[in-house]
């Protein structure tokens, strides 16, 4: 079950237990873990040296940062810092500033609780935006939404980040006669189910980036105001597939959402819906989750084949 914004061996309001499908079986996700002070802090900058090889400039520092990563893309498990120096022959500190940049880049995953490091899915990631051609979301994604929309009568979100700004990119709205004005919401990833549910997928620097960009601006009583309650609720939504909203960005209103992601797991959006509260039963959830998760499934797999 999941427990909307509180750690599990807390109490659960009632009101986030009510939002809460009970049926969901958990999947086995990664855990990720945020140190704040390291991930938002800017990294130290390794010093760049010139080197000269067959009359060509080579920057040595970038060429230590492959060699970094390329020690990583051949183990399968985790390094620690001084295996990576030893297999670089590079010394600690220099080892370590380059190690600091590729985290904050994304391109390297650092475990905080053992200080070890693994190569992450961004390499990947830039290899499948590269080949993947011209696949337009909105274009793609218009006609499912509008199907959504009908078949649920919810207003339909499909949210994007732009840079670390939240940018709902287009709404469907029902034919009920409810009409929920536009606005912008681009500090507001921390506090909507379309916000969550991409950053639960997001690398950790990006999640720290978006965190130390907008911050968690408390727009109701109920909105996430803590990075380490915010880290617990995206491990949830990793376990489980997807995002929960209980008026923590607008009283009166819930949400709930699924990411959209690349055949390599990048995050390419996310399509939810939102709707009052009092019609947010558990049973009204758990039908619009199933949903919802189809849509998602169905657009990652048509980003796949363009």
């Amino acid at each position: 079950m999941i427990k909307s914004g509180a750690p599990d061996d807390r109490p659960v309001e009632p009101s986030l237990r009510r939002l809460a499908p009970e049926d969901i079986s958990p999947l086995p996700h990664a855990l990720y873990n945020i140190m704040p002070n390291e991930a938002i802090s800017p990294p130290v900058s390794a010093t760049k040296q010139v080197a000269m090889t067959h009359d060509k400039t080579l920057i040595q520092s970038v060429s230590r940062a492959l060699d970094i990563l390329e020690i990583l893309a051949g183990q399968s498990g985790v390094l620690r810092l001084q295996d990576i120096t030893a297999r670089s022959g590079l010394n600690r500190s220099t080892c370590h500033h380059l190690l600091n940049t590729l985290v904050h880049r994304g391109y390297v995953n650092r475990h905080d609780d053992s200080r070890t490091y693994q190569l992450s899915g961004r390499l990947l990631e830039l290899v499948h935006s590269n080949n993947r051609g011209s696949f337009d979301l909105v274009s793609e994604s218009l006609p499912e939404l509008r199907r959504l929309s009908h078949e649920i009568n919810e207003t339909v979100l499909l949210a994007i980040f732009s840079g670390s700004n939240l940018t709902i990119i287009t709404r469907q709205e029902p034919d009920n006669g409810r009409r929920m004005e536009p606005g912008e919401i681009g500090a507001a990833a921390h506090a909507t189910a379309v916000g969550k549910a991409m950053l639960a997928w997001l690398p950790e620097p990006q999640i720290a980036r978006v965190v130390a960009d907008q911050g968690l601006t408390p727009f109701t009583r109920k909105t996430i105001d803590s990075l380490a309650t915010l880290v617990e609720n995206l491990r949830q939504i990793r376990r489980h597939g997807f995002a929960l909203e209980d008026e923590e960005f607008m009283p009166g209103q819930s949400g709930i959402a699924c990411a959209i992601r690349g055949e390599s797991g990048e995050v390419l959006g996310a399509v939810g819906c939102i709707m009052p509260t009092v019609s947010a039963s558990n049973t009204r959830l758990q039908q619009l989750q199933r949903m919802l998760t189809e849509s998602a499934a169905l657009l990652s797999r048509r980003s796949a084949t363009r």
